[in-house]
């Protein structure tokens, strides 16, 4: 504002400021309308990848003799349909091996892979719902880079056959 006098009847500027929001307004009101769309778009990208690759959304699929070799025995030469994905955390290494198989060869395996397993392996009254035997295999001490356990399910379906899921872990 100048400090000259105004002649009587001349406007006069106004102190006020004007009203234009502060620039930080701006930038809250950007970042709320941006974040939500981002992860939108990376929500759709994530699952597109994984529909394309055969993997299950965030677990990368993998070769089965990488997560064979985390097991510690190969899968039976019977199983078909096998799927292998990585399953790690911040806290232990993992894999999701899943095949199907007959439930006789699933039992010979059994008993040839983890001879020291006791028998029967699994449980029929603790098991999720949709899943006919389930079990936690404990395999004692392991050289670094074994699965010291895995949690094992077994889903019998109609045409004789049985879905297996094994995950082993090493913590």
């Amino acid at each position: 504002m100048d400090d000259r006098i105004q002649p009587p009847g001349a406007a006069r500027e106004s102190v006020r400021g004007s009203r234009r929001a502060h620039p930080w307004f701006w930038a809250v009101l950007l970042g709320i309308a941006v974040v939500p769309a981002t992860m939108a778009i990376l929500l759709v990208g994530q699952a597109v990848f994984s529909a394309v690759t055969g993997g299950e959304l965030g677990k990368p699929a993998v070769t089965c003799d990488e997560a064979v070799r985390f097991l510690g025995t190969p899968l039976p030469e019977a199983a078909h349909d096998r799927k292998c994905l990585e399953e790690n955390s911040w806290l232990d290494a993992g894999y999701d091996i899943r095949f199907r198989i007959t439930r006789t060869a699933l039992d010979d395996w059994l008993a040839t892979a983890f001879p020291a397993i006791a028998d029967p392996w699994y449980a029929t009254d603790l098991c999720d719902d949709g899943v006919d035997a389930c079990g936690n295999l404990q395999f004692g001490d392991q050289p670094h880079g074994r699965a010291l356990a895995a949690d094992m399910t077994a889903v019998y379906e109609d045409d004789g056959t049985v879905l297996v899921h094994v995950h082993p872990f090493d913590v």
